[in-house]
């Protein structure tokens, strides 16, 4: 949503509530299956990366979210590679668990900070002067645009 385009980042919240909760259901229902092929929780993990990849496409194309966040926000889950080093690899697995939250949080933290850093530059005129009727939108880079307000009647 602090990439410009409400739509597609409210789209976002209800699809990440799917997946989580088909997760959840899926490896409830794989721990008391007898047969674990049947589940097939691979067609789960493929719908859901192609309908976040979708997401992340909307955010990119018709919000503002930059190249560089787009590529890190694609790239960041492929960060829990890092527990397949032979080093990490005897470490308990709620250490290993740990490494990979840890991993995956620290680049999504900074393209989220850097998003609300640009989404509070862009949207501060709208704040600043509350008894103002003029406010400065920037349409495209480079350009204001001057909106005026008219007061409720």
């Amino acid at each position: 949503m602090l990439a410009g385009y409400i739509k597609g980042g409210a789209v976002a919240i209800p699809l990440t509530a799917a997946i989580l909760g088909t997760a959840l259901a899926s490896g409830f229902a794989i721990r008391r299956s007898k047969d674990k092929l049947a589940l097939y929780p691979d067609a789960t993990i493929g719908i859901s990366v192609v309908s976040l990849f979708s997401v992340l496409f909307i955010g990119h194309f018709f919000g503002r979210l930059s190249a560089a966040g787009a590529m890190t926000l694609m790239i960041a889950p492929a960060l829990c590679w890092v527990s397949e080093v032979p080093a990490v690899r005897n470490w308990p697995e709620w250490g290993v668990a740990i490494l990979r939250l840890v991993c995956v949080a620290i680049p999504l933290m900074v393209v989220l900070l850097a998003s609300k850093r640009e989404f509070d530059r862009s949207y501060a005129p709208l704040v600043e002067n509350p008894g103002s009727n003029i406010f400065y939108v920037q349409t495209t880079p480079g350009y204001r645009t001057a909106l005026e307000c008219l007061p409720l009647p």
